[in-house]
Parts: structure tokens; C-alpha cells; sequence
């Protein structure tokens, strides 16, 4: 079953992929608007540090916080937080119901829809993210493949949470028939405890290691990989991010039982 369920994720995922890649004007579309946005928190981040008067905050300096910003939009550029809004569109319009007696899971096939479409947008952002490095150089840190390794895996358990995250949310639109303020909750804690609004390195300590203790925080460990510490705490992010793997894993999977049994007895 398993095996099964894999075959059809990546299926999907390549049917979904290559028609993205045909119909390329919403990607292009995406990547000028996230491009727009990373230009204007580079001359807010600019203007701050030069109003600060230094080179460095919290051992963050400048490249580090703009690099930061451009690995945040890679990992948002995947669309897993849309697939709350796919799993809430097609509850309301009874789509979800269709696919009860499916032999292919619907959660697995609307995350590789999710994320196949997606992967153009990815792509434009990782590349934007390498011209900007290749044109100012990558951030002052003691640089090593391993760096990016590393960081690429944290990129990579984190786009596996941010998608679970926002199946629940999107699973609780079925009791709670509008998920749209837990969406903002979730939503806005991500980008708190995810470094995006502030670098998460300006945080007092406590609050700092709540951040990342937390499901919301951990989906973008991977902001970090260009940090002093990044080393030092990448065993604990390791750690964390495959805790919330698990522990949402079968949160979803229970969710998605009982909705269906919901679905089965009460309709949509």
C-alpha cells in the first residue's frame, strides 16, 4: 500500500510538473511578484542596518538577513501552504466527497498536484536566489558544501511540514466549516518563529528556543544554514524536524480518518 501510494505521489507529481512547465505564464507571474517582494525587504533590511550604523546584528549581517530572505521564498515558492485553500475549496463545492471510494489516497494526490505545479516557481526563486550570489557573493561564514548540504535537507523536512501543517488546517475546515482564522494563526506563527519578519537570531533566548521547539518554527531551520551557530544547532534541528514529521504524519492521518467517516455519514 505504501509502495503504491509513492508510485501515484510521483505520478502525479510528474504529470502535474510537466503541465506546469508548458502553461509557465502563472510561474513567471509568481516569481516577478516574489522577486518584487525580496527587493523591498532588501532596501528595508539595507536601510535598517545602515540606520543601526553596523555591520552586523546578533552576529547577523547584511548578506546574511538578505540571503535568509531569498531561502524563505524558495521554500514558499513550493506552495505547500496553498493546499489549505485546495483541501477547504473542494470540501465546500463537495469534490472531497468524489474521491472516497478512490483507490488512490486524495490527500497524496492533492499534494503532488500541489507541489508539481509548484516546482517552476521553486526553481525561478532558487535561481533568482543564485544570480544574487553570483552578482554580491554568498554571506561572510566559513563556506562548505556540506553547509548547503545540510541546508538542503533541512529545506526539504521542511517543506514536508509546512504541507502537513496546512492539511490539518485544511482538514479542519470540516468540523469547524471555516478553517480561515486557524489558516491566519498557523500562518502568521510561521512567519514569526520562522525568521520572517525579524531574523530569528534578534530573539531573546527563551523565546528563541520556543520558536524552534515548535512545528511552525522548525519548517524553515533551513533559513538559518547561513548563521555562525548553524552547525552547532543543526543536530537538535534534525532531531525536531523528524519529531513534527512523525507526530504530524499521524495527526493527519487520523484527522483524515475521521473526516472521512464524517463525510461517509453526514455527506459535505
Amino acid at each position: 500500500m505504501i509502495l503504491s501510494n509513492i508510485k501515484d505521489f510521483f505520478l502525479v507529481l510528474k504529470m502535474q510538473n510537466r503541465q506546469a512547465w508548458y502553461h509557465k505564464k502563472a510561474a513567471i507571474g509568481m516569481i516577478l511578484t516574489w522577486s518584487v517582494r525580496i527587493a523591498l525587504t532588501v532596501a528595508l533590511y539595507t536601510g535598517i542596518y545602515n540606520i543601526i550604523g553596523k555591520s552586523s546584528v546578533h552576529s547577523i549581517s547584511l548578506p546574511i538577513a538578505i540571503s535568509s530572505m531569498f531561502i524563505y521564498a524558495i521554500l514558499v515558492g513550493f506552495g505547500g501552504r496553498d493546499i489549505y485553500r485546495i483541501i477547504t475549496s473542494e470540501y465546500k463545492s463537495g469534490a472531497m466527497e468524489i474521491w472516497l471510494n478512490k483507490p488512490i489516497s486524495y490527500l497524496i494526490l492533492k499534494a503532488a498536484e500541489n507541489l508539481g505545479k509548484n516546482i517552476p516557481i521553486a526553481v525561478g526563486l532558487t535561481a533568482c536566489t543564485a544570480f544574487y550570489w553570483v552578482i554580491n557573493g554568498l554571506p561572510d561564514v566559513d563556506f562548505t558544501l556540506m553547509r548547503f548540504a545540510f541546508g538542503t535537507m533541512l529545506l526539504f523536512f521542511g517543506l514536508i511540514i509546512i504541507t502537513l501543517l496546512y492539511i490539518l488546517v485544511g482538514l479542519a475546515v470540516v468540523w469547524l466549516q471555516d478553517s480561515a482564522p486557524l489558516f491566519q494563526i498557523v500562518d502568521k506563527t510561521i512567519m514569526v518563529f520562522g525568521g520572517i519578519y525579524i531574523p530569528i537570531s534578534f530573539f531573546p533566548p527563551v523565546f528563541r528556543l520556543i520558536g524552534e521547539t515548535l512545528p511552525t518554527g522548525a519548517v524553515l531551520f533551513t533559513s538559518q544554514m547561513f548563521y555562525a551557530d548553524f552547525f552547532q544547532n543543526l543536530p537538535r534541528f534534525l532531531i525536531t524536524q523528524i519529531f513534527w514529521i512523525v507526530f504530524l504524519l499521524i495527526a493527519v492521518n487520523k484527522a483524515n480518518q475521521v473526516a472521512q467517516q464524517h463525510l461517509t455519514v453526514n455527506g459535505g
